[in-house]
């Protein structure tokens, strides 16, 4: 090999280990800002389903006061028992103000694509997402039919799983979310607008539309789509579920990328994200959480 093109193999890897350093300390914040915001909107839901019937009559000191002390009481069972609140949390927003899961993927959408159009596009001048491409109807076609494969290689790699001995635990907000559209048409219907169609939009436009377009610009997509796969699938993950579906969900997003770099067009995507969202919902409204 060249001097040449040995300088040019270092150049490439600095710029790939920066590249890379850069992407985890944007998703490192914008997972910290998410925490943050969806912390307040869970103790504000818990809490105004805490209040008196009558609270309306009581006055503005009396309020301040009653609200107060349901914070510091919810305040206390966050570092005693948060996992038990965060059931409550889905239980209210798919049984009883199912509006809330929309709310929260508003947050999430706040949380991570503001901050990657602020630092990798107007910062680093990393390309921004064109969601302005038409699809085709082959197209869509391919990410529908995308979303039912890769929903089906989930379900058989959990089931291979199953046999071996190694049944994978969700965490418990994927628990008390299932659970709670279970056999609830309305919380059904908020949860396919919001977990399955925007929820969509809203990571194939960060991971792939921000995160693995940036990689593909410099010529690195085979390491892009590898980086992002597991940065997809670790972002999901939670100290109380299995280490598995972090690594499964890496395969999905695996897929997601693929679909990406092969048809560049992120709508492709996103459609095979959101389908398979919607029948992840679709077996949970029959069926509850199967883990």
């Amino acid at each position: 090999m060249s001097i040449k093109m040995k300088v040019k193999n270092l150049i490439r890897h600095k710029n790939l280990l920066l590249l890379t350093f850069v992407h985890l300390t944007v998703v490192l914040f914008c997972q910290i800002l998410s925490i943050f915001f969806s912390q307040f909107l869970m103790v504000s839901s818990i809490v105004n389903t805490k209040l008196p019937v009558d609270f309306s009559i009581y006055t503005k000191e009396e309020k301040t006061e009653i609200y107060r002390e349901e914070v510091e009481k919810i305040g206390e069972k966050i570092k005693t028992n948060p996992e038990e609140l965060i059931y409550e949390f889905y239980t209210i927003a798919t049984k009883d103000s199912p509006w809330i899961l929309f709310f929260e993927r508003l947050i999430w959408a706040f949380a991570f694509l503001v901050p990657a159009y602020l630092f990798l596009h107007r910062f680093l001048n990393s390309p921004i997402p064109d969601l302005k491409k038409n699809i085709t109807s082959r197209e869509f076609l391919t990410g529908l039919y995308s979303g039912v494969i890769i929903f089906l290689f989930v379900n058989l790699i959990f089931y291979i799983l199953e046999i071996l001995g190694h049944k994978p635990e969700m965490n418990v907000a994927n628990k008390a979310l299932l659970n709670g559209i279970k056999g609830n048409f309305i919380g059904f219907l908020w949860g396919i607008y919001s977990i399955a169609l925007v929820t969509g939009l809203i990571e194939e436009t960060f991971f792939r539309g921000f995160l693995l377009q940036q990689f593909i610009s410099i010529g690195a997509s085979k390491y892009g789509l590898y980086f992002t796969s597991f940065l997809f699938g670790f972002l999901h993950h939670s100290m109380e579920a299995s280490f598995s579906i972090a690594l499964v969900l890496s395969l999905v997003g695996f897929g997601f990328g693929i679909l990406f770099i092969f048809t560049g067009n992120l709508w492709v995507s996103i459609i095979a994200h959101s389908t398979y969202n919607s029948l992840v919902l679709l077996v949970a409204y029959f069926f509850g959480d199967l883990s």
